[in-house]
């Protein structure tokens, strides 16, 4: 496995899983980062003498390398003409160049959470920098002599012929929570700044007043939020620079936008996926649509994670224990905890691991009722049979030990907010760490569905589940979460319906008991009669297939393959799957009720083979319009509506819907 970073590359040691090489190439190059960091940040070095000499280098003729993101914005600036040519926003120099974050974070640690502090330490720097002006009045930085000729004509700095523009599909959130949030598309001339073009969308006409948040979601990503500078904020910043402490931000917070960030954003907020990588010199851009923002919002949650890796938003619900790794459905919990503390900008959780001797594991095991006689003779057996297991450390245990396992979760201060040690042992090492992970998990989505959960209950629940936390810590940290409920963010319906034509996925179905299921076709074509309906569902006659295949993973485990030949269905949690037969006899039914047609298709394997598809699928679609006495107008489309079920929005996250019986 071979990783490529922009200043060097790292090649794996040799490895038989391709995700052991890419875990031996991922700690190849930290060392090699921590290296690197080291001998460009001595420690006797001082960040503000650091952070200096880091503006100077940013505007100095050795810069730009060929693919800094900074080199992208710098090429803007130098197009520009007028008073404008060569001006830098102080705000993507923080963004775009991590050394110069990281400097103003050891210089104030509330960097962190609130961007703009990041201005303030960067434009104090000017007076003392021979090379830089700040332009007056804004928040930009231009170099005082021009580029060399060569310098510009190497960098590829020239004017666009192309007259195309580029559409950017992107997302306003308003600071206002009696606002709904609406989608807008950036239109981008080929010789325009895309910073501009948000600024206009701001309504502020000095691009140089829009800040960045943080990125959001994978490293890789470029999705930001952008927001303007107030007034006030702006003249604290140049006022003066070498005493600025108290910053007047107006305007009022924006909690929806600040939730999906972890930052202070105030104002009006833009979400968008645009900018200058590593990986291109070209502007990287990618659509951003309400379906993305409900899936970020949902990865927020503790088994939103869970829920998306199961493709079941609605029907998924995160298991309370870990049974095996064969029968378990989606992420592991191992990796739902890591994905969750990336997602609260949290430190990685330190698992700790442990082994318990046979015959203390056997009496631990007796006493909690885990394990019967039998059960522990047959571990006694295997052991005496030369069967062992790898303790994580490199040395091969013996059977005389099982394991347990415990789990704690720091902030990025390294201040521990959870530490989880449960008394349970287990065979497997790798049971022990998912099995500690889901404890921790299940605390968190409890609380994260009920933030206003009495602190006597939110203790008790964590004695249950063998966990202590530090209330101060775990306040602080999740300090966002708590200012707005779940309900709160986005209780407007026009986050799901904003357009008149809406496409849903709901994999749900085959979670439903039959008898439901069947109720599913008349209640979509009768009630929404939508122009086109996909359903599709398994084929139970291709379960065939797949139980051949399983063999090998029944002699991998061998003690759970009683377990696997009793699902009839694929997946244990399904209800139903229908044959072909009775797939489409069931949508025959209902075209001729509904007056719709009925295409048959399939994926995976083919239809003219026996058993078929994998998985089939009915199209649904209207053989003609509703009649003109049918037709709804905007007016009274609401006095034909039969109210199903109503729900009020003030109620708690896990709160039941109230029914309306007619």
């Amino acid at each position: 496995m071979i990783c490529v970073l922009p200043e060097f590359t790292v090649v794996s040691d040799i490895c038989r899983k391709k995700k052991d090489a890419e875990q031996s190439a991922a700690d190849l190059a930290l060392k090699r980062l921590a290296h690197h960091s080291v001998a460009e940040n001595p420690s006797d070095k001082d960040p503000c003498d650091a952070l200096i000499d880091q503006i100077k280098y940013l505007f100095s003729d050795e810069f730009p390398l060929p693919l800094h993101p900074l080199r992208g914005h710098l090429r803007a600036a130098l197009l520009r003409r007028g008073d404008l040519y060569g001006l830098v926003r102080a705000s993507v120099i923080t963004a775009c160049d991590t050394k110069t974050s990281n400097l103003c974070k050891l210089l104030n640690l509330e960097v962190e959470l609130k961007p703009f502090l990041a201005l303030s330490l960067i434009m104090r720097t000017i007076p003392k920098l021979s090379g830089c002006v700040a332009s007056k009045g804004q928040l930009s930085i231009q170099k005082q002599n021009p580029y060399p000729t060569e310098i510009i004509e190497s960098s590829d700095i020239q004017q666009s012929d192309s007259p195309e523009s580029i559409l950017v599909k992107a997302i306003q959130i308003p600071a206002s929570l009696d606002k709904t949030v609406q989608p807008v598309t950036l239109n981008i001339s080929s010789a325009g700044y895309y910073l501009d073009v948000i600024a206009e969308e701001l309504g502020v006409t000095d691009a140089s007043k829009v800040l960045l948040s943080r990125t959001i979601g994978k490293a890789s990503s470029e999705t930001r939020l952008y927001f303007a500078a107030s007034k006030s904020l702006v003249m604290d910043l140049l006022s003066d620079l070498g005493n600025v402490k108290d910053f007047h931000v107006e305007g009022p917070p924006n909690a929806r936008a600040s939730y999906f960030c972890g930052q202070g954003i105030y104002g009006d907020a833009i979400m968008a996926s645009i900018g200058y990588t590593w990986r291109s010199k070209e502007l990287f851009h990618e659509h951003l649509s309400f379906m993305v923002l409900f899936r970020m919002l949902i990865n927020k949650i503790p088994s939103g994670n869970y829920k998306l890796s199961r493709e079941a938003i609605l029907a998924a619900e995160l298991p309370s224990v870990f049974t095996t790794e064969a029968n378990w459905r989606g992420s592991f919990p191992r990796e739902i905890l890591f994905a969750f503390c990336h997602q609260h900008r949290l430190s990685e959780p330190i698992f700790s691991t442990t082994s318990v001797p046979l015959k203390a594991s056997c009496k631990l095991l007796r006493s909690q009722k885990k394990l019967k006689v039998t059960e522990v003779a047959g571990l006694a057996t295997e052991y005496a049979d030369g069967g062992g297991l790898n303790a994580g450390d490199g040395e091969s245990v013996g059977l005389e030990s099982n394991f347990r396992c415990e789990v704690k979760v720091f902030s990025k201060g390294r201040d521990l907010i959870i530490e989880c040690s449960p008394k349970d042992i287990y065979r497997k090492q790798t049971d022990a760490t998912h099995s500690a992970s889901l404890k921790v998990l299940s605390w968190l989505d409890a609380y994260f569905k009920d933030l206003g959960m009495p602190l006597e209950k939110l203790n008790c629940s964590a004695d249950a589940l063998d966990i202590s936390f530090s209330l101060g810590n775990f306040h602080k940290e999740f300090a966002l979460s708590q200012s707005i409920s779940f309900n709160e963010l986005f209780h407007s319906p026009a986050i799901f319906f904003f357009a008149p034509v809406c496409f849903w996925s709901l994999k749900v179905i085959k979670h439903m008991e039959e008898n439901q299921a069947c109720r599913f076709g008349d209640i979509a074509l009768s009630y929404f009669r939508p122009k086109v309906l996909i359903f599709s569902t398994r084929n139970y006659e291709d379960n065939l297939i797949l139980q051949r295949s399983s063999l090998a993973t029944q002699e991998e485990y061998p003690d759970e393959k009683s377990q696997l030949k009793s699902h009839k269905f694929r997946n244990h949690d399904h209800k139903f799957e229908w044959t072909r037969g009775q797939f489409n006899h069931w949508a025959s039914e209902l075209v001729k009720k509904h007056n719709y047609s009925v295409e048959f298709s399939g994926v995976g394997g083919s239809g003219d083979v026996e058993p078929g598809f994998a998985s089939q699928i009915a199209v649904f679609k209207q053989e003609s319009l509703l009649d003109e006495d049918d037709l709804l107008t905007k007016q009274n489309s609401s006095q034909h509506c039969k109210v199903v079920w109503s729900r009020n929005c003030t109620d708690g996250f896990g709160s039941v819907p109230s029914l309306t019986s007619n």
